[in-house]
């Protein structure tokens, strides 16, 4: 178990923080049961660092994924960690070097912020070819936002 933020691997796993370093090393941070639950082909789960309280579920993940599990402390949960209040597990996993082939969909459900919902457009746009849904009460595509909209689709 790792206990000090002095360690080389809770020294890289920060470093995956900052845009730069993700790119160079081209790995990325996900952190939760769910997410990591629920990734998709291509991705290839480097290493899963999970406290004790989720130590098993780590070691299952570990094994569906052919990675690594490292046990840390809460403190240096917290330190690896992007979010306020860690879930007790995260992963390094490496960026896939090809775009997803098929249909693709982004869901906008309850986005209230017209800047967040310009900037999921404009980047799915961008991405991929995608088919774009959202729910109510997600920002009418009709509020003053509307020259956001406009622009996003003339793009694409």
């Amino acid at each position: 178990m790792i206990t000090s933020t002095a360690n080389e691997k809770v020294k890289f796993v920060k470093k995956l923080h900052d845009k730069k370093s993700r790119d160079a090393e081209n790995l990325f941070i996900a952190e939760g049961v769910n997410i990591l639950s629920d990734l998709k082909e291509g991705f290839s789960v480097k290493e899963i660092f999970a406290t004790d309280k989720t130590a098993d579920i780590a070691e299952n993940l570990a094994k569906k994924y052919g990675a690594c599990t490292t046990l840390v402390s809460e403190s240096v949960m917290k330190v690896l960690a992007d979010t306020v209040s860690p879930s007790g597990i995260l992963a390094v996993i490496g960026i896939p070097l090809s775009k997803p082939e098929g249909v693709n969909a982004v869901v906008l459900d309850g986005v209230q912020d017209s800047g967040n919902v310009g900037t999921i457009i404009r980047r799915s746009a961008r991405d991929f070819p995608t088919f774009i849904l959202w729910t109510l009460p997600t920002l009418s595509h009709r509020k003053r936002s509307g020259r956001v909209w406009a622009r996003c689709f003339a793009q694409t």
